[in-house]
């Protein structure tokens, strides 16, 4: 997505080349770089944004933050327009009264972006109760944050041992060999996967679909320019129509261009108040 985003903002900035020096800042939380080697890729958009901009008589960096709670103090203080972060990140460290509506890089079935349990077919397991059941082996991507607390929420157990996972395509081949009992990750993932392996499918089951986003967001600093978020997105959307933006969209699996809402945030805001629920009490809404 970070190369996508610069694709965007380059289009964005040379349309608007004449118009004299004016500044345009993008953050991406580098946790959403899960594919790619976060110094390679930093250095080469950063420097290839800089270029670009500085043609089109922008200023213009593409920041890159660990700490969450640095893009909040940045954003405070104006000093970057645009953010893509996983909705997490929003719940749990934003005033989103400082953000609005933005786009991001989507799928055509939107729900094939969200989060599902998936389980072997041959270990009976039919419910997330069947689940708290045995000792369960887990496996979750490990920048997949929101997944750990939903495993831990569900299963009703705080402790729970989860075994991280750097890819989640070799999640799921462990649990196809038995490895694991139970794995997570975005429904995409495991539909590609199914492609290049169809026996994946005789084995494996989606167990729950869950109304969780698995891709990071993107949204504008509310006090920006009404005039640059419009012709942002309008660039944007061109994209796909050039032969360099299909494929990049395709390399990032992405079919279209999607507009982000801060409403899009809610499934993730109300799973959350009932983990912190959950953390403070060691109980469940449902226990109620």
């Amino acid at each position: 997505m970070a190369r996508f985003l610069v694709l965007v903002f380059v289009f964005f900035l040379s349309l608007h080349a004449k118009e004299g020096t004016k500044r345009f800042n993008v953050a991406y939380m580098a946790d959403s770089m899960t594919n790619y080697s976060k110094k390679d890729l930093k250095i080469a958009m950063n420097l290839w944004l800089q270029e670009l901009a500085k043609k089109a008589g922008y200023t213009s960096q593409m920041f890159f933050y660990e700490d969450p709670k640095k893009i909040v103090a940045d954003l405070k203080a104006g000093k970057i327009d645009y953010i893509s972060a996983f909705p997490l990140v929003y719940v749990k460290y934003f005033n989103l009264n400082l953000l609005s509506d933005g786009f991001s890089g989507g799928l055509k079935n939107i729900d094939d972006n969200l989060f599902v349990i998936l389980v072997r077919n041959d270990n009976k397991i039919q419910s997330w109760e069947d689940i708290r059941k045995i000792d369960p082996r887990v496996g979750i991507q490990k920048y997949d944050e929101i997944m750990h607390l939903y495993s831990k929420y569900k299963t009703k157990n705080i402790n729970l041992n989860i075994e991280d996972y750097s890819k989640r395509s070799r999640a799921i081949l462990d649990l196809f060999f038995n490895k694991l009992d139970v794995v997570i990750v975005p429904r995409i993932s495991f539909i590609l996967a199914t492609e290049l392996n169809p026996q994946l499918s005789k084995k494996i089951k989606i167990l729950e679909v869950t109304k969780l986003n698995a891709t990071n967001l993107g949204f504008f600093r509310k006090t920006l320019d009404e005039n640059i978020k419009h012709d942002v997105y309008l660039q944007a959307e061109k994209i796909y129509a050039t032969p360099k933006g299909h494929q990049m969209m395709m390399i990032y699996k992405a079919d279209k261009l999607i507009r982000t809402k801060i409403s899009d945030l809610k499934p993730v805001e109300a799973f959350y108040k009932k983990y912190q629920i959950f953390e403070k009490t060691g109980k469940t809404v449902e226990d109620n």
